[in-house]
């Protein structure tokens, strides 16, 4: 096979073969003194190519076709307070497990934080 141009360069194209066919290719690569990527191009062809049963399926993103119109400025304020959220859930949990006393006020202190916060942004985006 002539060796490929800038225009059409190679690229990887990992596949699947049965153990007894790629090892075929391996002996018959020693044998000729060239790679196994040599040997498997040469028996590509196409033409000879056996067709596939069926295609595989596509997956569609469900909700690929629709579009969010929501504040960014809003949608960033939601997911920070997710984020915290999460951290307070993390903290319980392991707080928990390690069998360590919680302090309670603290966290009653943290989560009426978020509320306040989550109230500013309603107050802010009603209008």
């Amino acid at each position: 096979m002539a060796r490929p141009n800038a225009e059409d360069p190679l690229v990887p194209f990992p596949v699947r073969l049965p153990t007894s066919l790629a090892e075929r290719l391996r002996e018959e690569a020693a044998a000729h003194g060239c790679t196994n990527s040599d040997v498997f191009r040469r028996y590509l062809s196409l033409a000879d190519a056996k067709p596939l049963n069926q295609p595989r399926p596509v997956r569609v993103q469900k909700y690929a076709g629709r579009v969010n119109h929501a504040d960014p400025a809003l949608m960033r304020a939601i997911a920070g307070i997710g984020n915290n959220l999460n951290q307070i859930a993390h903290g319980l949990n392991a707080a928990n497990l390690a069998g360590e006393p919680l302090a309670h006020v603290h966290i009653l202190a943290v989560l009426r934080s978020i509320e306040q916060k989550l109230e500013q942004i309603g107050a802010q985006n009603a209008a």
